[in-house]
Formats: C-alpha cells, sequence, structure tokens
C-alpha cells in the first residue's frame, strides 16, 4: 500500500480554555518485564495550521488520506498558530478560537508560522536539515519512518467520570530496544470534529461555515514539552508508568476527545513513539 501512494489534550481548573495545567499524580519506573508482543513502529504528525488560511485545508486533505492508508499506525493533531489562527479576521465569521498555548510555543520554539502555512512535521525529523516540512513530503517522511521497527511501545488506558468531567490517563512505555539519553513524554488532549468557519481558496465561497476541523490540539496534561522519564540507559524490556489526572474545558466534546502521547529525544526533539486512544467514559 505504502508503495502505491502518494509522497504526500493542575487538576480542578474549570475555567481553563487552551491551558491545560498538570500535575501528574503518580510517576514509576520498574526494571525489565519483557517485551511487548504485536508492538508496532507509529508516526506522530503535526500539522500546523489556522482557521483564516485558505491552502491548509488542502494539508488537512493529506493528512486525512495518508490516515486512510496507515491507520492507527498513524497518529495526527492539528495545531492553530500563528497570524492565520487569529480571531480578528472577520468579526462575523472567524471569532472562534482553536489555538492552545502549547500550539503558541512549539510555533515560537520552531519558527513554524513565520515561515507560512500550512506546515507540518512528521515525528519531527529532519528532511533536507529541517524538521519543517510541507506537506506534499509527509507521505514519503511517514512511509520511510514506518519502514524502521519500534524502540519502544507505549500503552494508554483512562478513567473519565462525566459528572465532574475529570480524566485520568496512564500510559505505559516499554522499551524494545536498549538506548542511553535524556527522553521526554508528552501528553497531549485533542479534539475531532469541530465545526465552525474556515477559509478554503478551492472552494466557491471561499469562507466555509460549517467546516469539519479535525485532530485539533486541545491542551496537555503535563505541558507542553512534557516530562522527563528516562534520564541516561535503559535496558531491554524496561518499562515506565506515568499517571495524570486534569479536567475537560467545559467547551470540548468529551466524546470526541482523544489522549495523545508520544516519547521524543529532549535534545534532537525526535520522536521515538507515538499512541492515541480515544477518551473511555
Amino acid at each position: 500500500i505504502q508503495a502505491l501512494f502518494f509522497t504526500y489534550l493542575l487538576s480542578l481548573f474549570f475555567f481553563a480554555c487552551d491551558i491545560v495545567e498538570p500535575p501528574f499524580t503518580e510517576t514509576s519506573i520498574s526494571g525489565p518485564t519483557g517485551n511487548v508482543n504485536g508492538a508496532v513502529r507509529k508516526v506522530l504528525l503535526e500539522d500546523f495550521t489556522g482557521h483564516y488560511c485558505g491552502n491548509c485545508p488542502r494539508a488537512a486533505e493529506t493528512a486525512h488520506s495518508l490516515k486512510q492508508v496507515y491507520g492507527d499506525q498513524l497518529i495526527v493533531y492539528a495545531a492553530h498558530v500563528g497570524w492565520y489562527a487569529q480571531t480578528d479576521h472577520d468579526p462575523q465569521k472567524y471569532t472562534y478560537d482553536f489555538r492552545s498555548s502549547q500550539g503558541d510555543e512549539l510555533d515560537a520554539t520552531f519558527n513554524i508560522s513565520a515561515g507560512g502555512l500550512p506546515k507540518g512535521m512528521v515525528n519531527r525529523k529532519e528532511v533536507g536539515g529541517n524538521p519543517i516540512i510541507n506537506y506534499a513530503e509527509w507521505g514519503a517522511t511517514t512511509s520511510e519512518i514506518l519502514t524502521n521497527p519500534p524502540d519502544v511501545s507505549i500503552a494508554i488506558s483512562s478513567s473519565y467520570n462525566s459528572t465532574n468531567r475529570e480524566l485520568t490517563a496512564i500510559v505505559n512505555t516499554e522499551f524494545l530496544n536498549a538506548i542511553n539519553g535524556t527522553y521526554n513524554l508528552c501528553v497531549y488532549l485533542v479534539e475531532d470534529s469541530i465545526a465552525n468557519w474556515q477559509k478554503d481558496y478551492d472552494a466557491t465561497p471561499t469562507d466555509i461555515p460549517d467546516y469539519t476541523h479535525r485532530h485539533v490540539l486541545r491542551g496537555s496534561m503535563n505541558y507542553t514539552w512534557g516530562e522527563e522519564i528516562i534520564n541516561g540507559s535503559v535496558a531491554i524490556g524496561d518499562t515506565t508508568s506515568n499517571t495524570y489526572t486534569t479536567v475537560l474545558d467545559n467547551g470540548w466534546a468529551e466524546n470526541h476527545m482523544s489522549i495523545v502521547a508520544f516519547l521524543y529525544d529532549f535534545n534532537t526533539k525526535e520522536v521515538l513513539q507515538a499512541e492515541e486512544m480515544h477518551l473511555q467514559h
């Protein structure tokens, strides 16, 4: 299939909108327990977009097409950033704020929107010396990464109280190879299927009132850059377990929420593994 394809988420802060604060409630690490059978490499696609970006729907279509090809092996979130994500373009239309503090910080750190949108990163892997790539390159980069066996597996479990909207996520990792370095775990919150305005230069008229925004980054359960879980060497079969609790904003549709967890090299920022779990309640 790949050869046929074209080269293309503090406790108790009820008022929080974009910012979802920690803390995590528990962290532990243990020795070898044996490898996870059937673990596969998964890829994180970070789509940097904006509701006033008329070319951004093409990137969203690319992400959706790639998701159709790779299924659960491709994990996508869309961060609305920069000038195109501002809410002052049209007081009658583009008033919904998709932005998050995490997306803003990523944008500032990687200098993404300054170069124009849409842009993205695939596992934050450098292509031609730069992790920020055009959507036409997403497919080839994803395909290349998926040819490599996984170095770590990630499993997510959760509980959700629909009365007080408290969400608890447990993220377990198991290392399938011996590695050395500093590695951070990020746990983001993502909401799918938000109907709102979007500019689309290929549509007539170009302003779409009920465009379906997919995989929207809403916030984090452990800050933008996550939490360090490895500093030094780990052996095959070493495991970590991290528990996080937060309260979902009242404006988020719980039935469309997902937890996205990924492990990355703190020095290079490249992602080793990712996982996604739709909210269970």
